[in-house]
């Protein structure tokens, strides 16, 4: 009896121990602070509009959004698009979950208002957007339903630019994108889509620009511009084949010289291309001087062979800014040449020259560091002259002129290409920009899906179907 009650007592206590222990575990497992539970992904939900949207017969300036959680409002000027275009922008304020709009302008009568906020409505915990969210309303009986649509492309390169704008002009003249600004506006979206709606019955005109200066206008021809052929106009609603508009510039941007001029300092000062390697034989060799030059007689320059004997047939480039001399030859494989640059004889704006003479050695790519390529065409236009554009890691093009339906190149420089190929009416060679006061639309480049690896003396091939 004894030795039982012991068993019992024994198992009693262990029972307990475990239980404790257990409920310890339990405690120590609760402690700490407390998680703050799933991130909020969700969008703020506009709860209520005073007016509603698609209100009609409104005519006060105001106009209040009230939303479901604190809301703020990001980038204004990039993400909201009010239609028609204001001569004075509304001004639009978030408070707590509410969003404001106060119109400055007038109101048009019998006229449909919307605003597309694009991505400006965010919350205020997570930054997450009421994304292309659209409120609408009329000042006069019914809302203009009519819609358009298109897409922009870069015609040099057949990619998309997301930042640019297409402009819609009612009752256009011929200089209406020049002088006015436009009736209405809508966003280019990453795959070159654009779409217009709540638009009223008219004649219209249409555009796209990259706008440089904010005036909404198309003065400057080194903005990203396009135009429908003959800058035809259409009568609303459209329904013909899809608006593609074709975007070029027409001159190219100029950035500031680099590094500016370096005044008076005695020496003249230069770079040049690296002779630490070898030289593409079918490039040229290049000096670039900090000031412009103001002579470059013949003989200040002097290109010899590895033994310093001077060379015929060497043609020298002065560029437009005047600082860049190219040095042109029929360089060949393999071999060592030196430039001699003399002194006293090259002297730039400032009166600077160089002191004595320097000379620089280079050698020449051999036949084994270039690739050889064949690439085969198929639905290529035999009908008309086509251009194969290579473009390489560092963005420089390359044109070659296709005669037929393959193109070999036995000397090419390894890497890695994106390719083009454009059709050239003109025969000029190069793939010309349009010209709106000639209504000449640009000419296209087609680009090519694959990209083509050049390795160094291996032959390399490709097949393009366009």
């Amino acid at each position: 009896m004894h030795y039982m009650y012991k068993q019992k007592l024994l198992l009693f206590l262990f029972i307990a121990i475990a239980l404790f222990t257990s409920l310890l575990e339990m405690g120590c497992a609760n402690i700490g602070m407390p998680t703050g539970g799933p991130r909020d992904s969700t969008a703020p939900i506009l709860v209520k509009a005073d007016p509603e949207n698609e209100a009609t017969n409104y005519t006060d300036k105001k106009l209040v959004l009230n939303f479901d959680e604190y809301v703020e409002l990001k980038d204004q000027q990039t993400n909201i698009i009010v239609s028609p275009l204001q001569t004075v922008n509304p001004i639009i304020t978030s408070k707590l979950k509410t969003v404001t709009i106060r119109f400055k302008d007038s109101l048009q009568p019998n006229t449909t208002y919307s605003i597309n906020f694009g991505k400006a409505i965010v919350d205020v915990n997570e930054g997450n957007p009421a994304e292309g969210y659209v409120y609408t309303f009329s000042t006069g009986p019914e809302i203009d339903t009519i819609s358009l649509s298109g897409i922009v492309k870069l015609a040099g390169t057949g990619e998309i630019d997301s930042t640019l704008q297409v402009y819609l002009y009612q009752n256009p003249t011929d200089s209406s994108v020049k002088t006015k600004r436009p009736k209405y506006i809508s966003r280019v979206d990453g795959q070159g889509n654009f779409k217009f709606q709540n638009l009223p019955k008219g004649i219209f005109k249409i555009y796209a620009l990259k706008d440089g200066d904010g005036g909404k206008t198309y003065n400057s021809l080194a903005e990203t511009f396009a135009f429908l052929p003959g800058d035809k106009e259409f009568i609303l609603p459209y329904d013909e084949e899809e608006l593609i508009l074709n975007a070029y510039e027409e001159e190219p941007r100029t950035p500031p010289p680099a590094g500016g001029s370096a005044g008076k300092n005695d020496k003249l000062r230069y770079t040049s291309t690296s002779v630490t390697e070898t030289l593409d034989i079918q490039k040229t060799f290049d000096f670039t001087f900090t000031n412009a030059l103001r002579t470059l007689p013949p003989g200040a320059i002097v290109v010899g062979d590895s033994s310093g004997r001077s060379l015929g047939n060497v043609t020298e480039e002065l560029d437009s800014l005047r600082k860049t001399v190219k040095l042109r030859y029929p360089w060949r494989q393999d071999r060592i040449y030196s430039v001699i640059l003399n002194k006293g004889a090259i002297v730039d704006t400032f009166d600077n020259t160089i002191f004595k003479s320097d000379t620089l050695r280079f050698k020449t790519k051999a036949a084994y560091d270039y690739g050889r390529i064949l690439i085969r065409f198929k639905n290529l236009d035999s009908s008309r002259t086509a251009v194969l554009q290579l473009v390489n890691t560092s963005s420089e093009i390359t044109n070659y002129t296709i005669t037929g339906t393959e193109w070999r190149n036995t000397m090419f420089l390894p890497g890695e290409y994106r390719l083009r190929v454009f059709y050239d009416d003109n025969k000029n060679g190069i793939l010309d920009p349009g010209n709106f006061k000639n209504k000449k639309q640009p000419e296209i480049a087609i680009p090519i899906p694959q990209k083509l690896g050049v390795r160094a003396d291996w032959d390399n091939e490709l097949d393009i179907i366009l």
